[in-house]
């Protein structure tokens, strides 16, 4: 069985997140990548906002636990309907995470609790990653 091919939009987040990532890799190596958040828009999907965010500066001052993600529903300070993706992901892991978090809230919405939607949600992100994944 062949590999699927990935969606327009998949294609868009993907591309817009490389951008993200080479730009990212500028600042680094140029010494100005500021001591902030430093929150960019990566894409708008079902109504949800998803940004890129300095992830190091999210876990020195505002959550320590926060590793690859966060979203309203979990951390008071993101705005509603917004998700933050540590930046520190490549453009791939970041295309993963958004569709995890996407199929995870499309099963809430449908009445599933939220311990058996993240179960699901990560079964097919891992799914994902292992036949689009290098």
């Amino acid at each position: 069985m062949g590999r699927s091919v990935l969606s327009q939009v998949d294609k868009r987040v993907l591309d817009q997140l490389e951008r993200l990532d080479r730009r990212r890799m500028v600042e680094r190596k140029s010494g100005t990548y500021p001591d902030a958040l430093n929150k960019r828009l990566v894409g708008y999907v079902d109504g949800i906002s998803f940004f890129a965010v300095n992830g190091e500066f999210v876990r020195n001052r505002l959550d320590v636990e926060f590793t690859v993600n966060c979203n309203w529903r979990s951390d008071m300070f993101v705005h509603e309907n917004e998700s933050w993706i540590d930046d520190c992901l490549s453009p791939f892991g970041g295309l993963a995470t958004i569709k995890h978090e996407l199929f995870e809230w499309g099963l809430m919405r449908g009445g599933t609790d939220a311990a058996a939607a993240h179960d699901e949600a990560t079964r097919l992100e891992t799914e994902f990653r292992k036949k689009f994944g290098r």
